[in-house]
C-alpha cells in the first residue's frame, strides 16, 4: 500500500515535465517570443558543474516576471571569448535578449543576447539557436 503512496507522486513529476517539455520547446523555437530588455547586472553566480552562468539584475525594462536568468555552456564560451567579458560585473548596466515566459516556480529564464556598452557580447540569433540545441540535450 505505501509503495501507492510513492508512485503517484513520481508519475505526477513526469507528466508535470513532459507538458512542460511540450509547451517550451515550441516556444523557444519561435523567434517571435523573443524581447529586448535592459537592466543593471546585480548578482553573478557560475556553476562549473554544469557549464552555466547565473545572473540576475535591477531595475529591469520593461519589467519581467522574474530578475534571475542564465546562460548556457555554448552561448558562455562565446562570451568569454570576447574582448568585453570582464565587463560583466556586479553593477553594470546592459542590454539583454529573453523570452520571458516563466515556467514557474524556482525557473530560470534564458539570456540569449548581451550587451554591453554598445559592445554585443553574445548576439541573439547565435545564442537562441545555441539555446534550442541545449534544450533539445537536455
Amino acid at each position: 500500500m505505501k509503495s501507492h503512496f510513492l508512485i503517484i507522486p513520481l508519475v505526477f513529476c513526469l507528466l508535470l515535465t513532459g507538458c512542460f517539455a511540450l509547451t517550451m520547446h515550441p516556444y523557444y523555437r519561435d523567434e517571435s517570443n523573443y524581447a529586448e530588455f535592459t537592466g543593471t547586472i546585480s548578482f553573478i553566480s557560475y556553476d562549473e558543474t554544469t557549464d552555466t552562468l547565473y545572473l540576475s539584475f535591477e531595475n529591469i525594462t520593461p519589467k519581467t516576471a522574474d530578475n534571475s536568468f542564465k546562460i548556457v555552456s555554448s552561448n558562455l564560451a562565446i562570451l568569454k571569448d570576447s574582448p568585453y567579458y570582464d565587463k560583466i560585473a556586479v553593477g553594470t548596466p546592459v542590454s539583454f535578449c529573453t523570452a520571458p515566459k516563466y515556467y514557474g516556480d524556482g525557473y530560470i529564464m534564458p539570456l540569449v543576447g548581451l550587451s554591453i556598452d554598445g559592445e554585443t557580447l553574445l548576439e541573439k540569433s547565435k545564442g537562441i539557436a545555441n539555446w534550442n540545441d541545449w534544450l533539445d540535450k537536455n
